[in-house]
This record gives structure tokens, C-alpha cells and sequence, in this order.
């Protein structure tokens, strides 16, 4: 496993987790397009946020928009998204926990 980027940013006072979680793999998805990875795994502990993306039926501009990006990976990539328990010890939700405090 390896880390393409560190990245953090201010989502405003009333940005929920949830927002969070899905902006942060619709991030994931823009710096794995070019890496010609032949295939990525992207773990979340949001189940909420998993549930959305395979939702048929899309209420949120941020979701659509990270289906957009799910879709445009997958044209090259084989893309797997996995729900990992949050606070579990797991190294890189830790991680994401982390960056996500600053």
C-alpha cells in the first residue's frame, strides 16, 4: 500500500462526516485516474457513505458527483470500494481519522 497524497481542507461549519467520507473518495478517485493502477481498493468506515454510492437513486450533487468519479476510474481501473470498522486499530483509517482532525 502506498500513500499517493497527504491532504487536508476546510469543509465549513456545517459540513457533516458523511460529506467527508464521500468527498474523500471522490478525491481518492481523481489522483488514482492517472496512476494506471490496473486495480484499487478504497476503504471507508462510512456505511452511510458506501449505502449512497450504490444507491439507484442519487439526492446529492457531492454524491453524483462521486459516482461520476467512481465511474470514470472504473473505465480503467477495476475499482472495489470495502467499509472497514472505524476506531478499530486499522493503520490508514487511523490515518484518515487523523488528517481529518486537522
Amino acid at each position: 500500500m502506498s500513500v499517493l497524497t497527504e491532504e487536508n481542507g476546510y469543509l465549513g461549519e456545517e459540513a457533516s462526516v458523511f460529506q467527508g467520507e464521500i468527498l474523500g473518495i471522490q478525491r481518492a478517485c481523481s489522483q488514482l485516474f492517472n496512476s494506471n493502477a490496473k486495480s484499487v481498493t478504497i476503504f471507508s468506515d462510512s456505511q452511510s457513505a458506501l449505502a449512497s454510492l450504490a444507491n439507484w437513486k442519487v439526492e446529492s450533487k457531492a454524491v453524483e458527483k462521486c459516482i461520476n468519479s467512481l465511474n470514470l476510474l472504473s473505465q480503467e481501473t477495476e475499482v472495489d470500494l470495502k467499509w472497514v470498522r472505524g476506531h478499530a486499530g486499522h493503520t490508514g483509517n487511523e490515518f484518515a481519522d487523523a488528517m481529518a482532525k486537522l
